[in-house]
């Protein structure tokens, strides 16, 4: 899979930017993985993308971490529980995972795939 956009469901009142990126499972950001996606201005129920400086290939038999960075007191996003995504392109969802500002490991609730917070999603070709 080569992913080539990052993006993030906007809610209505959105209207921040935040940091969009994949993350290796062990914690480390993927190289040229992060975008900065703008809500201000689009549409409440669509997604808003920004392109990723580089097409990115994801490894087959990999687990990568789709996050956004969020801040309290921001722009609202959906917490995991019932918010379900639907995938394809070979991928598979193993659950929501969170991590406070400037940590490598990240926390997996009590979720069930497809759950996740947000959400967020990707673009391939």
């Amino acid at each position: 899979m080569v992913v080539t956009e990052l993006g993030r469901y906007v809610i209505r009142g959105s209207r921040r930017s935040h940091v969009v990126k994949l993350v290796h499972e062990n914690g480390t950001d993927v190289s040229n993985g992060a975008v900065t996606v703008n809500t201000s201005g689009v549409s409440a129920k669509t997604y808003a993308y920004s392109t990723l400086p580089v097409p990115i290939t994801l490894a087959a038999s990999s687990t990568y971490f789709l996050v956004s960075q969020e801040l309290v007191g921001g722009d609202f996003w959906y917490d995991y529980r019932r918010n379900t995504i639907s995938l394809s392109g070979g991928a598979k969802a193993t659950g929501a995972v969170w991590a406070n500002e400037g940590s490598a490991s990240f926390v997996v609730p009590n979720a069930k795939a497809p759950e996740t917070y947000g959400p967020v999603n990707l673009k391939y070709k």
